[in-house]
């Protein structure tokens, strides 16, 4: 039996589920008791909000509390039957059909204490706030009638301040301050009275009469725009559609645009890996050096999503994989076999030209090294000598091979190893110059470089 289990913390002291019947509303305190918790467990249920009102219910009732205060809730879900599950899954794509709910509910006990009436209680607000006000403005001046017609004059003329004479300056200063006090008054109206209209109020009038317009009683009748509801919510209803259309409309063009641009690069690449592929086998069938690129074979790589294309990758890669094979046991195996003959050919040809005398230092003495003669089997007789300081010297013989690679040629000579100094000397050639090193058939004595020039050219290169 599959089971989620998610645990959710309500900040609320209760919820009350309102029905059809006529009550009068009170207002209660709550007295909180943090000594004695409250939990109980729901029935499973098909919803969520059913487990809650169930768990709710049973806690209230077994532990005789008014409310929950802090409830938080440990939601368990769970199916009935997972394998009946699992087939309306599969079938009609129902997730939460055969899905049950456990709610553990858990807080604090509150009990309802001092009810009062929610009408007296706001009368009471209202009657305070009113008088409140009414002290508020008291002190409000009135305007007579010889006033008020200065200041209608005034008003009507567009008289400005600075153009007053000082009487209508005080007139309209005492206007100015009634004007301010009913501002107030309005202010007051708008914050606790919402649905009163003062748009008529007198002017001229004092407190009294302001104070009167803050009655809920003198509201004016206003017009009946229900109607408008329905016209206003199809309107809405018509927007929200019409412009989900539209974007769906722009998604899906953007979309097929976006599929006919990949298709069409994907027959681009198709082209360029077909001539790719017919060139390496061309290459293949005659091999000569360069005749195949490596980077034309790591091209066939296919760059594209294989989830979209898994056909064409698979081709691909295959071919790729082919190729690579082919390329480093049979193919680079020729070529490295022609290269080679190549280079064995040109050196028997100019073998002359490596043979001869190549003298430099070599540590405190001399170093003179003679290649006489070079087999077609590349194989080398020669001798070498070693010339001390005090004009002391001694030689030995050298036989060895000639070592063919791609890039360079080496020489492998060793002496006969008779006396306990023989050992062998690899050296590389390179035009009219020897370098390389000497290595003693005696592990005790150092390895020894040398970097030696040809007979003719050795004073030339100081």
């Amino acid at each position: 039996m599959s089971e989620k289990i998610k645990i959710e913390t309500v900040n609320k002291i209760s919820q009350i589920y309102s029905v059809d019947v006529h009550c009068n509303p009170l207002i209660v305190d709550v007295r909180l008791d943090v000594e004695k918790s409250v939990s109980a467990t729901s029935e499973k249920m098909r919803d969520e909000e059913s487990a809650k009102a169930n768990a709710y219910t049973k806690a209230k009732a077994e532990y005789k509390v008014d409310v929950i205060v802090d409830p938080s809730f440990v939601i368990r879900m769970s199916y009935s039957n997972l394998f009946f599950a699992f087939i309306a899954f599969i079938t009609f794509g129902l997730v939460k059909l055969g899905l049950r709910f456990v709610v553990t509910i858990s807080g604090y006990a509150g009990y309802y204490t001092n009810p009062k009436s929610y009408y007296d209680h706001q009368k009471l607000e209202l009657s305070d706030l009113a008088n409140a006000i009414e002290t508020a403005f008291s002190n409000t001046p009135k305007l007579t009638s010889d006033e008020r017609k200065v200041i209608e004059k005034l008003r009507t003329d567009e008289i400005k301040t600075d153009r007053m004479s000082p009487n209508e300056q005080e007139i309209w200063k005492k206007y100015t301050k009634i004007q301010n006090k009913t501002g107030q008054a309005l202010a007051f109206k708008s914050i606790f009275y919402p649905n009163t209209d003062l748009s008529d109020y007198d002017q001229y009038d004092t407190t009294s009469a302001t104070t009167s317009l803050l009655n809920p009683k003198n509201k004016r009748s206003k017009l009946n725009l229900s109607f408008l509801a329905p016209v206003i919510k199809f309107a809405v209803v018509a927007g929200i559609l019409y412009t989900t259309f539209i974007y769906a409309s722009n998604y899906y063009k953007k979309w097929k645009g976006k599929k006919e641009a990949e298709l069409a690069e994907v027959e681009m690449h198709s082209a360029n890996i077909n001539y790719n592929v017919q060139s390496i086998e061309n290459g293949f069938l005659n091999v000569t050096k360069g005749s195949v690129d490596s980077l034309s074979i790591l091209a066939l790589k296919w760059e594209y999503n294989v989830e979209e294309y898994p056909d064409s990758v698979q081709k691909y890669d295959k071919i790729r994989e082919t190729f690579l094979q082919k390329y480093s046991s049979e193919y680079m195996p020729k070529v490295l076999e022609m290269e080679a003959a190549k280079i064995k050919q040109d050196f028997i040809e100019n073998v002359y030209s490596y043979i001869g005398s190549f003298n430099g230092s070599y540590g405190s003495s001399t170093l003179l090294i003679t290649i006489d003669n070079i087999s077609p089997n590349l194989e080398v007789k020669g001798s070498n000598t070693f010339t001390y300081i005090d004009g002391s010297s001694y030689t030995r013989p050298l036989a060895g091979k000639v070592i063919l690679s791609e890039n360079e040629i080496m020489f492998e000579l060793n002496q006969p190893s008779e006396i306990k100094t023989d050992g062998v000397f690899v050296f590389r050639h390179d035009k009219n110059m020897l370098e390389g090193k000497w290595i003693s058939y005696d592990a005790s004595l150092p390895l020894m470089e040398f970097s030696l020039y040809k007979y003719e050219n050795y004073y030339d290169s100081y």
